[in-house]
């Protein structure tokens, strides 16, 4: 959203007028989707967005993510601590996590393809 945001203001910098109504529209799409519980744990799983010094601690990611964990592992305990194990070590960059290759393609592979 914020590539899509930025494209729009380069697109409409010179006329105000019609630059406005489009964020607005964008603003409005970006926080009924944002809301969206496995739409935010899809953003904190992607690296390009992750590991973006300007994503920040988005806290409304992370609640997503974990709301997501425990609708769909709520009857096994096991699940949920290992997949919260696995967001630790994403955040930190450990196990598969710290691999050269995967830090250096984060941002060039799209989510889903096995490197």
């Amino acid at each position: 959203m914020c590539k899509a945001r930025e494209e729009i203001e380069k697109r409409f910098r010179r006329n105000k007028l019609k630059l406005e109504p489009r964020l607005k529209i964008l603003d409005n799409r970006w926080d009924a989707q944002f809301r969206k519980n496995l739409y935010a744990a899809g953003y904190w799983l992607n690296p390009s967005y992750r590991f973006n010094p300007e994503y920040g601690k988005n806290k409304s990611t992370t609640q997503g993510l974990l709301d997501v964990i425990e609708k769909y592992a709520y009857d096994s305990k096991d699940l949920r601590s290992k997949l919260t194990d696995e967001m630790t070590s994403f955040k930190n960059y450990e196990g598969s996590f710290e691999r050269t290759i995967v830090i250096e393609n984060r941002d060039e592979v799209l989510p889903g393809k096995i490197i």
